[in-house]
């Protein structure tokens, strides 16, 4: 499971999904057909598309930051967070959970890093 651009500011996950995206898509790369051989990749490209649009840099259209929102998402207030953690939780119950993405950018930080937590 891949997700990107919560914080709409954070373009720089666009650029590294569409990495992640070039390299799945690669047919000459056999790396790449043994992952889609072997897995099936669930991708949210944009979690924040009013965000996105209106040109935001952390928060949605109801000043919102979406990303805090993960412990208990209201539908009318967090549709794609609610969304997400359905698919997320449900994959997760049925073992079919083998990893997330979730893509972000930092502007204070260069290179590139990641931070793991596990399901609870």
């Amino acid at each position: 499971f891949i997700s990107a651009r919560v914080h709409p500011g954070e373009v720089q996950s666009s650029h590294v999904l569409q990495g992640i995206l070039d390299f799945l898509f690669d047919e000459g790369n056999p790396q790449a057909q043994a992952a889609r051989d072997n897995f099936v990749f669930k991708i949210i490209p944009i979690l924040n598309p009013d965000g996105v649009v209106r040109g935001h840099f952390r928060l949605d259209t109801t000043k919102m930051n979406l990303n805090r929102a993960y412990g208990n998402p209201a539908i009318t207030t967090y549709p794609t967070i609610f969304a997400a953690k359905i698919i997320l939780t449900s994959l997760a119950a049925e073992s079919n959970l083998r990893f997330y993405f979730d893509l972000h950018g930092c502007a204070g930080s260069s290179g590139c890093f990641l931070i793991g937590n596990t399901m609870t």
